[in-house]
């Protein structure tokens, strides 16, 4: 059975950041092509340091973090991240290939929206490469609009995706 749920003990914070290498992995084979800009994004994210402060970044009340599971493995995650009051970041939503096409990303994404909602977000963020075939349409159907912004990692390379979604 597939269900997903907040993470909430440290083996659930160890299976989340272990597939957070996992998915920066896979987008490097991927887009080899983009490795300089990945290893910036990585850099850039601080994201050694938030995974470090793991709790501080990606659980209450500063965000909130989702495992999805199937026949009780760890499979995939989402984290939802406070940028400000009004604010938030869909960040680093992943799934395990031996899980995709069981509904995980879809109930992953739904389960972010709601505690966004929850919270008093008024707008979720997120950024992807033009290349993320399984994650696009995904975001599309949940509502996310497309955006440019020559300020935001990334703003004028055309294969960094942009997207928001006001709640």
């Amino acid at each position: 059975m597939a269900h997903v749920e907040t993470v909430q003990t440290e083996s659930d914070i160890q299976a989340v950041k272990g597939m957070v290498w996992e998915f920066f992995d896979l987008m490097k084979l991927r887009y080899p092509d983009m490795v300089e800009e990945i290893d910036a994004y990585i850099e850039d994210q601080d994201v050694a340091g938030q995974l470090d402060r793991f709790e501080e970044t990606f659980l209450m009340p500063k965000g909130q973090c989702f495992i999805a599971r199937a026949d009780g493995a760890a499979v995939g995650m989402v984290m939802l991240k406070r940028q400000d009051d009004e604010n938030a970041e869909l960040n680093r939503m992943y799934v395990r290939e031996a899980a995709r096409g069981l509904g995980l990303g879809r109930k992953l994404g739904e389960s972010l929206l709601a505690e966004a909602r929850a919270m008093g977000f008024k707008m979720v963020w997120l950024d992807g490469l033009y290349r993320h075939v399984e994650a696009l349409p995904l975001y599309e159907s949940l509502g996310f609009e497309y955006y440019t912004d020559p300020n935001a990692f990334g703003g004028d390379d055309a294969r960094i995706i942009h997207m928001k979604l006001a709640l």
